[in-house]
């Protein structure tokens, strides 16, 4: 299923770097692709939606986009899980104004569902067996008006059966296997091969632990050997979000960026706020976002064979 064209063209815990960063300078963006927990941040305008206010095509994506939520921040209730944690402006004292602000965060990464038991994230966010069964794996962590208070159903809710495949030193990946396959919903098919520059992306994730944002208007500004460089506006708890090419397929997952938030005074208090970078056509200030390469990490895992047809979404 292809993306409309009118939205494409020109987006916590330890782990996810949910906290505050106070920024002096950005931090450059590893070309190498380790494991670089850098934070993100905004670029010209802020070009991110909630999921339940997007486009139709981008809320399909989203029910295959995955939030890595503590165990201990899930409480059973019935047939559902609450999902608790502090609003976005309580956790980062965020500035009056300051989008999102009311609304609850509890994420520390993102990843994607890329096989019917597959998940596929950014290997900060899952370094070893100990993170990966201290997360349970939310499909459908999301704010609409079906659901305000972000509860979610019990079979939304997936835990770690393992680690199925980590880049390692190479690239800034991990694939977890879930406990029981998904059956409700298709995993989303990877880019075979590179995208080109200035190829317009978007991405769909949990920025600084909230329920599921678009992010839009953006575009891949360089390609390196594992990675894209681009301005997608985003944040920590973006880790491993999935980046999506106008075909609709996942065109990598986003590793590391630039910093953040800023701490400023205002009215009176000290308040956090976030960074703006500018760009000039395919330049920005720091360099962008660092997006590892779906097709690398499909060959580095064995998943996705050179020249292996992809797939159409359903």
């Amino acid at each position: 299923m292809g993306i409309s064209k009118f939205w494409l063209l020109a987006a916590g815990g330890t782990a996810a770097l949910t906290g505050m960063v106070t920024v002096a300078a950005g931090d450059d963006a590893d070309p190498r692709l380790g494991h670089a927990m850098a934070p993100q941040a905004i670029y010209d305008t802020d070009d991110r939606t909630l999921i339940g206010e997007a486009p139709a095509e981008a809320q399909e994506l989203a029910r295959s986009v995955v939030a890595l939520v503590p165990t201990t921040d899930l409480q059973r209730v019935g047939d559902n899980y609450k999902v608790w944690g502090l609003t976005h402006g309580e956790d980062l004292g965020l500035c009056t104004g300051v989008a999102f602000s009311d609304i609850q965060s509890a994420a520390d990464c993102s990843g994607v569902l890329i096989g019917p038991d597959l998940m596929l994230t950014a290997g900060h966010c899952v370094p070893d067996m100990v993170q990966c069964q201290a997360y349970n794996y939310v499909l459908g962590f999301e704010v609409t008006d079906r659901n305000p208070e972000n509860v979610v159903s019990a079979d939304q809710v997936y835990s770690c059966a393992g680690i199925a495949h980590a880049g390692g030193d190479v690239l800034d990946f991990t694939v977890v296997r879930l406990d029981r396959p998904v059956t409700d919903r298709p995993p989303i098919a990877l880019e075979t091969g590179p995208l080109n520059g200035g190829a317009p992306i978007t991405m769909i994730g949990h920025p600084s632990g909230l329920p599921q944002v678009l992010t839009d208007n953006a575009q891949v500004l360089a390609v390196r050997p594992d990675a894209y460089l681009t301005n997608l506006d985003a944040f920590g708890g973006n880790s491993g979000s999935p980046v999506f090419s106008a075909a609709g397929r996942v065109a990598g997952i986003l590793v590391s960026g630039q910093s953040d938030f800023e701490e400023i005074q205002a009215a009176g208090r000290r308040c956090t706020k976030p960074v703006y970078y500018r760009c000039d056509g395919p330049r920005c200030e720091g360099g962008g976002e660092v997006v590892v390469r779906s097709d690398r990490i499909g060959q580095v895992s064995g998943l996705l064979p050179p020249n292996q047809p992809v797939a159409e979404r359903p």
